[in-house]
């Protein structure tokens, strides 16, 4: 309701000013207001009265309360104990059960142990002499594998003498021409001949014809090195960045100043261009491109020659692949002169006969990464190299440096002193003028002269002059694949 006074919004209350000045609004008589007061009085004394009974009815089951909080603590902390428990039980059985574990093998290796003593111990030679049996049955049975797979690739590329193949063991059949691919392979001679004018007869082979036969030697070398692990002193790679892409080029791994190969890093071209070179322009092939860079080398190793033309010496590439035909047939046990270093197929026939052939080899990843600090070119000779023996005797070989076919499994680095072969020598035999067949007689405007230093008998430098002939085709610089 609101009073007439002060205009308050009220419910069954007076405001202050009404009670305080007695004046009460008409409607409410003053008895009210008094009864109202009592009946709040009697309101709180009975709120009174009934706190304090429930304050004292609570004070009887307090202690109950308490007890029943005890007992859910305490159950509490049980379960907890009781979950501890039975992990320590499963640690325990755990432990048991490997106890028992150890016990059975204590019990196995003291039988062991027992059994062993009563066995008569091996004598150490004996136990040298059975490793050794295995390891020279292991070589022998991976020496056939690759002899089988040599004599695999030679059927495929079919390499035969003209007038028959030349038995296995024995001598030479008809002496003639090579083949491989149905394609002669002509020597070094026969390379360097240009095409005879139109009355005579053509000896020339043509650039295609050549390039075929050396694209199927170079693919024949690879792969035969591959199966007999050999790494060559120099490397073949592919303009095409690909394996038998473009052309073949051919430059010196990193190796020792022995043979005198291991400074010839500029890139060679093996690839005979079918272009003719135009009138009046210099067609010199110099022995020594001019890319090589210059080392002090002995007199016997130097030559004068006139200013070159190309910086891809055909000539010098083929020379490196002799070198690499060579050396391949030295690590298998076959003696090549400088002499019949020319007739590539005969000798890699040679190889593929060898007695020895697949013995020697270089050694696996896991071995020479061990032996790297010492020498990067240790080769070993097929067996288990994961035995722990033949371990042992690389490390010792290799601490003593004691590289031998016949003392240890090891095979020296390329080109080693016991290599006589030389690259200077084969490249100046590669490059001289041929003087078994007769030379069609040409005007001096189509040839040019080369200066060269040689020795005589009498240990003095003396020069002779060597025709070049005109039919020697360059290849370009921009042919060469970047580096």
């Amino acid at each position: 309701m609101d009073c007439h006074n002060c205009e308050l919004k009220q419910r069954q209350f007076y405001c202050d000013n009404c009670l305080r000045s007695q004046s009460l609004c008409s409607e409410v008589p003053l008895k009210s207001l008094r009864d109202f007061r009592l009946q709040v009085q009697h309101v709180i004394t009975d709120r009174d009265e009934q706190v304090q009974k429930a304050i004292e009815a609570l004070g009887n089951i307090e202690g109950a309360r308490l007890r029943r909080a005890d007992v859910a603590s305490g159950q509490e902390r049980l379960e907890a104990i009781q979950s501890a428990l039975a992990k320590l039980k499963k640690d325990n059985d755990k432990t048991h059960q490997r106890l028992r574990s150890l016990r059975e093998n204590l019990a196995t290796r003291r039988r062991t142990l027992s059994q062993a003593k009563l066995l008569p111990s091996m004598p150490l030679d004996q136990l040298l002499s059975r490793e050794t049996k295995q390891l020279t049955a292991r070589s022998e049975t991976l020496a056939k594998a690759r002899g089988g797979l040599v004599s695999e690739l030679v059927e495929v590329f079919n390499i035969v003498e003209v007038g028959g193949r030349p038995p296995i063991g024995g001598k030479a059949g008809i002496k003639g021409e090579w083949t491989i691919g149905d394609l002669v392979l002509p020597v070094p001679g026969d390379i360097r001949r240009t095409q005879l004018p139109s009355s005579r007869t053509s000896i020339r082979y043509p650039p295609d014809h050549m390039n075929a036969v050396i694209t199927h030697m170079v693919h024949f070398l690879g792969l035969l090195t591959f199966y007999l692990g050999i790494q060559l002193p120099f490397q073949i790679t592919w303009s095409g960045g690909k394996l038998g892409v473009g052309q073949p080029w051919i430059r010196s791994i990193k190796g020792t100043e022995s043979g005198s190969w291991a400074k010839w890093t500029s890139k060679h071209c093996l690839h005979v261009s079918s272009s003719t070179p135009a009138p009046g322009t210099l067609t010199t092939e110099s022995a020594r491109d001019a890319s090589t860079p210059s080392h002090p080398v002995s007199t016997s190793d130097s030559y004068i020659e006139a200013p070159v033309v190309s910086q891809s010496s055909f000539t010098t590439a083929y020379a490196m692949l002799l070198y690499d035909v060579c050396y391949l047939a030295h690590t298998q046990s076959v003696d090549i002169p400088l002499s019949q270093a020319g007739d590539v197929l005969s000798n890699l026939w040679a190889v593929c006969c060898s007695a020895d052939l697949g013995r020697y080899v270089y050694l696996s990843i896991s071995i020479s990464r061990t032996l790297k600090t010492i020498n990067p070119h240790f080769a070993v000779h097929i067996s288990d190299v994961s035995d722990p023996l033949l371990t042992l005797t690389i490390h010792q070989n290799a601490r003593h440096d004691r590289r031998s076919h016949r003392t240890n499994p090891l095979l020296p680095p390329p080109t080693p002193p016991a290599f006589p072969l030389d690259f200077a020598q084969l490249l100046q035999a590669t490059a001289a003028t041929p003087t078994s067949r007769a030379r069609p007689s040409r005007p001096k405007s189509s040839r040019t002269s080369e200066h060269r230093v040689s020795i005589s008998d009498s240990g003095r430098p003396s020069q002779e002059r060597i025709a070049e002939e005109e039919e020697w085709h360059l290849i370009d610089d921009t042919d060469e694949p970047g580096p």
